[in-house]
């Protein structure tokens, strides 16, 4: 008997202790190889099935839930962009492919698309940053949102047209400044006719009445009085009248009250034709009314303001001045044959026409400019009112 042939006896010898092992080994390795191939491993392969299907699932929510999303931004009638973590824009609308031109296919990225945006992608969508910044391009603003997606790898560009929102703002805030140098022009034209005023009272009626006190005091110490001296006296008497009854028209002129808007308007037009040789005419179609003193103030001061235009800008040797009298409402219009102006730059320059527009809106009435260049301007005014008896 060899080596070999002893040790495989010994081996299998039911009285050897190793014998024991080796059989306690192979019924161990039987045992766990039955366990895990009838039980863990029908485990596992439960488990990654269930994750599969997990998985799946998620997927295809994601993708309903993409759908749905995709479907919204489609319809969205504002700008929507998605790029990848490069810039590179990889989805978008239908608002934004016909606002900013983008073309399928195309290599586009949204920095160029969107110059001063100045985005990167890659870091912002990696923290899922949310940022908002205000754009323009070409004449058109945009507020912009830019969401980060990280766990779809991808940002979220969304605009918002706020260009008429922002003009409507500068032109409130135009209209502010506008009528603010308005007020202060006003405020100057105001301390400009105390010093006009006054100054007539000096220089002209003041020196009339000091001419008059002289030459009565002449008289009153004794020296011998003439025909000639009481006429001049007289003269300087009248003159004073004239005078003193020019410096409370241009106040406030009695007709006004005592005659209405019509004849205080005739009783303008001739003392503006005569002092500055125009030709002027009032004329009226339908039967004149009376209108409340406000309204009629107002309207008066209008067509002063009318008539000082035409002397000052509109080089006219004439005008028309007529009043339509319907039910309800009174239509006045004023015309001259002068060089015209541009109205829109006249409403942006011109306090004359903010002071008219102020005045008829005050009264809820209307204003109307018709002008061409060199063929002269058409001002019209509506007024509502309730006849005054």
């Amino acid at each position: 008997m060899n080596e070999i042939e002893y040790y495989r006896q010994l081996t299998f010898d039911p009285h050897n202790p190793i014998f024991f092992v080796v059989l306690f080994a192979i019924l161990f390795l039987y045992t766990a190889f039955f366990i895990y191939r009838r039980v863990l491993l029908p485990l596992q392969k439960k488990r990654e099935l269930e994750k599969r299907e997990y998985e799946l699932q998620k997927k295809e929510l994601e993708l309903t839930n993409l759908r749905i999303l995709a479907a919204f931004i489609e319809s969205d009638p504002n700008p929507i962009i998605r790029t990848n973590p490069e810039g590179e824009i990889a989805q978008y609308n239908r608002a934004a492919k016909s606002t900013f031109n983008l073309v399928e296919n195309a290599q586009q990225y949204i920095n160029d698309v969107l110059p001063g945006l100045e985005l990167d992608c890659e870091k912002e969508i990696e923290n899922n940053a949310t940022i908002k910044k205000n754009i323009t391009i070409d004449t058109k603003e945009y507020m912009v949102f830019f969401y980060g997606l990280k766990n779809l790898t991808m940002g979220q560009v969304y605009l918002i047209d706020v260009t008429d929102s922002s003009n409507h703002e500068k032109r409130l805030i135009e209209s502010e400044q506008k009528y603010r140098e308005l007020s202060f022009h006003l405020q100057d034209g105001f301390d400009l006719e105390k010093r006009k005023v006054a100054m007539e009272l000096h220089d002209s009626l003041g020196q009339s009445l000091l001419l008059i006190k002289l030459k009565l005091n002449n008289e009153l110490a004794g020296v011998q009085s003439s025909p000639t001296i009481l006429r001049e006296i007289s003269a300087s008497l009248d003159q004073s009248i004239s005078e003193l009854r020019g410096i409370m028209f241009d106040l406030k002129p009695r007709a006004l009250d005592d005659l209405g808007l019509l004849e205080a308007v005739k009783l303008l037009s001739a003392k503006l034709a005569s002092e500055n040789n125009l030709t002027g005419t009032v004329d009226f179609i339908g039967t004149p009314v009376r209108l409340d003193k406000k309204k009629e103030l107002y309207m008066f001061r209008i067509i002063q303001e009318s008539l000082n235009n035409i002397l000052k800008h509109s080089q006219s040797k004439d005008y028309e001045i007529q009043f339509i009298y319907s039910t309800n409402y009174l239509k006045t219009v004023i015309s001259d044959r002068g060089i015209g102006f541009d109205p829109d730059s006249a409403e942006r320059k011109g306090y004359g026409l903010l002071n008219m527009t102020d005045r008829i809106h005050a009264i809820r009435g209307t204003m109307k400019i018709k002008s061409t260049v060199n063929e002269g301007t058409l001002l019209i005014f509506e007024l509502p009112y309730e006849e005054v008896t």
